[in-house]
């Protein structure tokens, strides 16, 4: 908990947020956080993914792209729809936090960003950890128990997660998340 702000209003914190790429509907959201912080960084997997039509757009975002191998997964689901699913593997989050050192670390998804922050914060304890997830139980349904055992060791880690709707909840308690670290945060553009 912070108690105090800058002369600007801003939070006295430094904040190092992983994610994708920026998506159109998120950049307003970003820079909004970035007015409340002193200092955030965007550290992404890549400028854009290639199966998005959109052009990258940074605003004013403070942005470093991540050196990562990326994996295509086949186009299809059980249920019949097809999922261009693309999985980063960043090789260098650990090495970029460990120079920002910021205060608050937020991980989009539970993947390789998320376990390179996870041992970021390990090693540095006043530094929080929030998992900002958008996923529902229809979505996680298929991941497949290597995933299920990563997530099984990576949520406790964290300080705080997030869920952007009911069903994203209801998987992350499922998942042992208790309910006092557990915030919705609903899509926002």
């Amino acid at each position: 908990q912070i108690d105090s702000s800058t002369p600007d209003g801003r939070l006295p914190i430094s904040v190092a947020l992983l994610t994708s790429f920026i998506a159109p509907y998120n950049l307003g959201v970003f820079e909004a956080l970035q007015k409340r912080v002193a200092k955030l960084t965007v550290l992404l997997s890549t400028e854009m993914e290639s199966n998005r039509t959109w052009k990258p757009d940074f605003g004013s975002l403070d942005v470093q792209v991540m050196r990562t191998s990326t994996v295509t997964r086949p186009p299809r689901h059980s249920l019949g729809f097809r999922d261009h699913g693309i999985m980063h593997i960043p090789r260098n989050a650990g090495s970029m936090l460990r120079q920002l050192e910021p205060d608050v670390v937020i991980s989009s998804e539970l993947g390789m960003r998320s376990v390179a922050s996870a041992r970021f914060r390990r090693r540095h304890p006043n530094c929080r950890l929030i998992l900002w997830q958008n996923m529902s139980e229809h979505t996680e349904r298929e991941r497949g128990w290597m995933r299920h055992i990563l997530r099984k060791w990576l949520l406790p880690k964290a300080d705080a997660v997030t869920a952007n709707g009911p069903s994203g909840e209801r998987y992350l308690r499922k998942m042992g998340v208790p309910a006092e670290r557990l915030f919705r945060v609903p899509y926002a553009a």
